[in-house]
């Protein structure tokens, strides 16, 4: 609901938006390699697929009893910021399941974190409906690179999907916010919120 769940980390590099390519390689039937490169510029003739790109490795080991981990290298070309590095991991226990995510940003000028960890319980109290919540530290970003904040914000959600029928969800939520910066204008939230969703 808050966009926090997704990692990050994905999101940190500018390349994406105008070229993207990609590739997997599947060594066993859980060990998968995917690598990809993007760029925002590739219709612009002086820019072209190689300036303001990124590129993704990232090694998988899925389904191996309840363990999926994966090992993540992101790198580009984005100002401020040389490369991230992470690793996510998510227990499957059939209808519980836990996981979580640590991502380590390398600055030109320091290096900067984020985190997150979650649960989820599908068919709680009822055949399709899910519980869920999470509670992760989002990444900053000094002078030089993206913005300029003092310390890593907080955020923790739990919500509720219900399943109405096969086209239609209903997702109550609470989220709490706490943007852990000085000064007065940085106190923390609570909010409430509701999303439905339609699936054609």
């Amino acid at each position: 609901m808050a966009d926090f769940g997704g990692p990050q980390f994905y999101d940190i590099f500018s390349g994406g938006s105008s070229f993207a390519a990609g590739v997997n390689f599947a060594f066993t039937d859980n060990l998968i390699l995917d690598l990809g490169y993007a760029t925002d510029d590739s219709d612009n003739p002086n820019e072209g697929i190689f300036e303001n790109y990124s590129y993704i490795a990232q090694l998988n080991l899925l389904d191996v009893g309840p363990f999926n981990v994966a090992a993540t290298y992101i790198d580009g070309d984005q100002e401020g910021i040389d490369y991230t590095a992470a690793g996510l991991v998510s227990l499957n226990f059939g209808n519980f399941e836990v996981g979580g995510y640590y991502s380590y940003i390398d600055l030109d000028d320091g290096e900067t974190d984020s985190w997150m960890g979650g649960i989820s319980i599908s068919d709680f109290l009822g055949a399709g409906n899910t519980l869920g919540g999470y509670y992760g530290r989002s990444p900053i970003f000094p002078d030089g690179a993206l913005d300029t904040i003092d310390r890593n914000p907080y955020v923790a959600e739990v919500y509720y999907e219900i399943g109405l029928n096969e086209f239609f969800t209903l997702t109550p939520a609470v989220i709490y916010s706490d943007p852990n910066q000085p000064g007065d204008g940085f106190g923390d939230a609570l909010y409430g919120v509701l999303r439905s969703t339609f699936r054609f």
